[in-house]
């Protein structure tokens, strides 16, 4: 098995893609709909603005998508040095208008829409349509050691806060950068926020003939040295939990974000994997830190995986001390199988360690409705999902479709503590009870062994909802984004204002729920710790019961920092 298939694996959470619109200079591309009439062709023209200074974006690309007709390909073309557009020949509908531009990195709010909207009648030219887009931040410094000399390829990772209020966690966000010969760094296409900054050198990255460093050359290969530096979080602290928040504003250039980092002594870990495989190069050996913060602190720059020689014995140095996950992994015929055993690295080194290669358990399930399945429900079309818990350093999340008698199976699952979650869930199914082993585990991980209990999914079909509208300084606000939070174990239900500012969440269990709205976060809901305790003004708690229409109309929050 490759070692980047596995370690793909490893990663929880994935940053999102940037818009691209690959237009062509000045081109307008996407003809006329066969059904629409020569004389009912319509056209639009605006501008593409700075979202901060106002001032136009030339060579910006547009783009609008047809959006209540056939598909077909956007009609796009480029702006002007004044920031005009003009696109012409568009059959009459509803279109969604984009932009885009290297060094902007997002669009925002523009005419109450995000993003705009624009419904065209036959025959008609729309004007000054004006699309607004957030100019990118940078964050910029050096990174030097305990003697104040700058190092050099040491990786720069930045980190956002993601998910919802009972699951949200730092999680990497973007791409990393590293640092150059004179210990430089510069990040660049950032949005708007908060955001927390971790230094991590590259195991022996440097190390080749620095003095004092405990590193050499063995037959063309460098070994790895016996003292490193640990990875730290921005100022300079090892807790996830004490970094610094870095606050960007659209287009800002943070400057003087520094690190200074200090050596630590490394140990060896060795030990043997059994039974010995008949290929024991196909096992993996690798380290993981383990604790509340394992997602984010694995992304720091774990150690680098290693293989068993011909008895299973492995060794893996340049481990700093901490609280970590020794696990093997060996791939037989397609069958994972995993040796997994906590490890605690302190002064010393650590030998005679053995991980017994086991098989991945099989999780086994159904879903059922609790009374009368709904007309059309459509068992098929669901999703069972089985998600590690906040601090699983490894393994990320497993699915399995369900059948028409509602059965499911999700293989290859690792010992652990997982969430379950069920979808898409139409009109108002919820979820409302989950057991497992024949326990009630609806609001409680549900914990995998070597060999796992039965779990059932029960369905209602009588979920509450919660409708209402958002204003904005007194007027209704389309595009915002609505956030529905039960607390606990609920991560919570999104819903987007349409454009008269209304929005409906349905299919809510019995409860009790914290209901508020905020402007669209590009990481999705609650990209930072911000949520209603920080509004408590604008946040209103409601109570909803089976089968009832409860109402909440909302004050828009602003996240995004402009």
């Amino acid at each position: 098995m490759r070692i980047g298939v596995w370690l793909s694996s490893l990663s929880l959470l994935a940053s999102l893609a940037a818009q691209d619109l690959p237009v062509p200079e000045g081109a307008s591309v996407g003809p006329p709909l066969p059904e629409a009439k020569l004389e009912d062709q319509c056209n639009v023209e605006g501008t593409v603005v700075n979202a901060k200074t106002k001032d136009p974006v030339g060579g910006a690309h547009v783009r609008l998508t047809r959006m209540d007709g056939p598909q077909a390909e956007p009609y796009a073309t480029t702006t002007d040095a004044s920031g005009r557009f003009k696109l012409s020949g568009l059959p009459p509908g509803e279109y969604q208008a984009l932009a885009a531009r290297n060094g902007f990195v997002r669009q925002v709010s523009s005419a109450g829409k995000i993003p705009p909207r624009v419904a065209l009648a036959p025959k008609q030219t729309l004007q000054d349509l004006t699309l607004a887009l957030s100019p990118a931040a940078i964050i910029a410094g050096r990174v030097v050691d305990e003697l104040g000399e700058p190092l050099p390829n040491v990786k720069i990772q930045p980190f956002r806060y993601v998910g919802g209020q009972a699951e949200r966690q730092l999680a990497p966000m973007g791409g990393s950068v590293s640092t150059d010969d004179q210990g430089a760094y510069r990040m660049f296409g950032l949005e708007a926020g908060r955001y927390y900054l971790s230094a991590a050198h590259s195991v022996g990255a440097g190390l080749i003939g620095e003095p004092g460093r405990g590193s050499m050359a063995l037959g063309g290969m460098m070994s790895v040295p016996d003292e490193g530096y640990a990875p730290v979080f921005y100022p300079g602290v090892a807790e996830p939990s004490q970094a610094g928040a870095i606050q960007l504003h659209a287009g800002e250039e943070r400057r003087g974000v520094d690190f200074r980092l200090t050596p630590v002594r490394s140990v060896r870990v060795r030990g043997r994997v059994n039974p010995v495989p008949a290929r024991p190069w196909e096992v993996v050996v690798f380290v993981a830190p383990r604790g509340e913060w394992g997602a984010a602190t694995f992304s720091m720059g774990p150690q680098p995986p290693t293989h068993v020689d011909s008895k299973g014995a492995f060794e893996i140095r340049g481990v700093l001390p901490g609280a970590y996950t020794l696990a093997a992994m060996w791939n037989r015929e397609g069958n994972p199988f995993w040796g997994i055993m906590p490890l605690e690295a302190g002064a010393a080194n650590i030998d005679g360690l053995e991980l017994t290669l086991k098989p991945a358990a099989e999780l086994k399930g159904r879903v059922r409705f609790d009374g009368q399945s709904p007309p059309g429900s459509n068992l098929t079309s669901l999703i069972v999902r089985v998600t590690p818990v906040r601090g699983a350093a490894f393994g990320g999340p497993s699915a399995s479709q369900v059948d028409a008698e509602g059965s499911f199976k999700i293989h290859n699952m690792l010992e652990g503590d997982y969430r379950v979650t069920i979808g898409p869930l139409a009109g108002d199914v919820y979820l409302k009870a989950v057991k497992y082993a024949g326990v009630d585990a609806i609001s409680k991980p549900i914990t995998v062994g070597e060999a796992p209990g039965a779990l059932e999914l029960v369905l209602a079909a009588g979920g509450g909802r919660v409708e209402g509208v958002v204003t904005d300084d007194g007027k209704p606000t389309a595009g915002a984004l609505v956030v529905v939070e039960l607390g606990g174990h609920d991560p919570g239900k999104l819903a987007q204002t349409d454009r008269s500012g209304r929005f409906s969440v349905r299919g809510l269990a019995p409860g009790d729920y914290t209901v508020y709205a905020c402007d669209v976060a590009p990481e999705g809901f609650n990209a930072d710790p911000i949520g209603p305790e920080v509004y408590q003004d604008k946040a209103q708690k409601i109570t909803v019961a089976e089968n009832e229409r409860a109402t909440a109309d909302l004050t828009l929050i602003h996240t995004q920092v402009e």
